[in-house]
């Protein structure tokens, strides 16, 4: 059996234009007792241009809705952490996957 020890799912849609992003959904798994939705930090990337700055207000944001416990698997500063990491590497993924460079 496998068991995560965080998991982090973004998805973006650009504005016809191109230019900012029209909408955006930020799930985790595995740092809270349920799936949760990080609405605030996708509410700091819609209706802005895709920047680092951008993304890092995203990253910071999706603290405020985990509540991680520690565990065999990892404590809960680790996962803290990792939220993050993935957080920041699936938005820069599917900026990539837009042709977006950032």
């Amino acid at each position: 059996m496998d068991i995560a020890v965080v998991g982090v799912g973004s998805f973006l849609v650009l504005s016809p234009q191109g230019d900012q992003l029209k909408d955006a959904r930020i799930a985790l798994g595995a740092v809270a007792p349920t799936p949760v939705r990080a609405t605030q930090a996708e509410a700091t990337l819609i209706g802005k241009q895709p920047t680092k700055g951008v993304i890092e207000e995203a990253v910071d944001k999706v603290v405020e809705v985990i509540q991680p416990i520690s565990d065999i698997r990892g404590s809960a500063e680790y996962r803290t952490h990792l939220a993050k990491v993935l957080t920041r590497r699936t938005l820069q993924r599917v900026y990539e996957g837009l042709g977006i460079e950032i």
